[in-house]
């Protein structure tokens, strides 16, 4: 970077070795633009899907899909349709044979708030599928982001930035006690959530 901060977001890696993690580096050209880069997510086997805003036909916000090459250079292809839209598509997470992704998609035809989840499956023909948007028991009006399974599979856990419902409180406190409401779970306005939901309901 030569000690110059760039005005956009691009994605780095650091390898682990003996000694610790190595310096940052950055990923080529083919996977960094002049455009803001994000939310990457790396499989096992190198593949890697990153969210990108470079100009394209699709919309503010696209889904991109890395296939790392012997050269140490990537491959890269846009999603594209029914995964990519007019909307943005944000935050994808794919599982490790990567035949569900899920996403965080905003202005999406059926959407309940500002962003929502969704899910896509992987057809027989090896594409995705039409995203599916997750319902009510998952978004809300405000923005739900940030899809994860957890490794066994079981559940999903995601980002939501609805208010959760405020309990009545004596007005006067001492400051222990707003300490104490503080560290309690779900006084942020970003709140995580678990839903039981498996896989195969996704």
């Amino acid at each position: 970077m030569d000690g110059e901060r760039q005005s956009h977001h691009d994605i780095w890696v650091m390898d682990k070795t003996e000694s610790g993690w190595s310096a940052p580096r950055h990923l080529p050209a083919s996977v960094n633009s002049a455009a803001d880069e994000f939310y990457p997510m790396a499989l096992q086997n190198g593949t890697l899907y990153f969210g990108s805003q470079r100009k394209d036909p699709n919309g503010p916000g696209d889904i991109y899909r890395a296939l790392p090459q012997p050269d140490g250079s990537y491959a890269v292809q846009d999603l594209g349709r029914p995964v990519n839209s007019a909307g943005g598509e944000y935050e994808a997470f794919v599982t490790e044979d990567e035949r569900m992704l899920s996403l965080a998609v905003s202005g999406g035809p059926d959407s309940l708030g500002d962003f929502d989840l969704y899910v896509s499956h992987k057809q027989a023909d090896g594409k995705c599928g039409e995203p599916i948007n997750l319902g009510p028991e998952i978004n809300s009006a405000a923005h739900e982001l940030s899809p994860k399974l957890t490794p066994d599979g079981k559940y999903l856990i995601w980002m939501s930035c609805r208010l959760p419902p405020l309990s009545s409180r004596p007005q006067d406190r001492t400051t222990a006690q707003v300490l104490q409401e503080l560290d309690a779970p779900a006084t942020d306005l970003a709140t995580s959530f678990r839903s039981t939901s498996v896989p195969c309901q996704l």
